[in-house]
């Protein structure tokens, strides 16, 4: 079938009407066989969005890891996103390669991209995932590290013995940052009004929430 149909379906790819580009996608995605994925690749691309958003759904379903850097490209786009953070979720282990580069090399993603991604850690869930997240519990940017916390407690996370003097550790630095924030909003007084407040009670807000996931695990 592939065989057959794979010129006519590469052709439609390349149409220059839209609605054929995205009938090729929906097709590819139907067929489902995983191999057959470069037609997609471009039209992961294409100028119009909702051509897009129709490959987007058919490169979850044919779930081919080549596919996984033009997918997350897909995030920055308001209307895509949904979608692309469900071809994500359908990737399951194959996107933990490229998780790990975003936490462990800030310019490898932009960090919103960066915090998606541990998101959709924490819905493919298993060991693998668990020992990824667990080696950046500590990570530098508080905004990932609360969303590797969060991944870490939506996969049940339970630390084993010999975690537990490094979470000690890591809650220690929690508490400590907590009351730096606190002495910084004593010193300012309390004129709510001012936006260096606001951010003071944000960030508080967090160190909060950040030690309490260090203590459920």
């Amino acid at each position: 079938g592939v065989l057959a149909a794979g010129e006519r379906l590469t052709t439609l790819g390349r149409s220059a009407d839209a609605t054929e580009r995205a009938f090729a996608a929906r097709v590819i995605g139907e067929v489902g066989v995983r191999n057959f994925y470069q037609p997609l690749l471009p039209l992961l691309e294409d100028e119009d969005l909702d051509v897009r958003q129709a490959t987007l759904i058919a490169a979850g379903k044919v779930n081919h890891p080549h596919s996984l850097p033009l997918i997350i490209g897909n995030l920055a786009h308001r209307s895509l996103r949904s979608a692309a953070m469900s071809a994500l979720v359908a990737s399951g282990e194959a996107l933990l390669p490229l998780t790990a580069d975003a936490l462990s090399d800030e310019r490898a993603y932009k960090k919103e991209d960066t915090i998606r991604l541990v998101r959709v850690c924490g819905q493919i869930k298993g060991a693998r995932t668990v020992d990824l997240l667990k080696q950046h519990m500590d990570h530098t940017d508080h905004d990932v590290q609360f969303q590797v916390l969060s991944a870490l407690s939506s996969c049940g996370y339970r630390a084993e013995e010999e975690d537990i003097a490094e979470i000690q550790q890591i809650l220690n630095d929690q508490v400590r940052h907590g009351l730096r924030v606190l002495l910084a909003i004593q010193d300012i007084g309390q004129d709510e009004n001012l936006p260096l407040h606001s951010a003071l009670d944000y960030e508080f807000d967090q160190a909060r929430k950040r030690a309490f996931l260090l203590l459920s695990f």
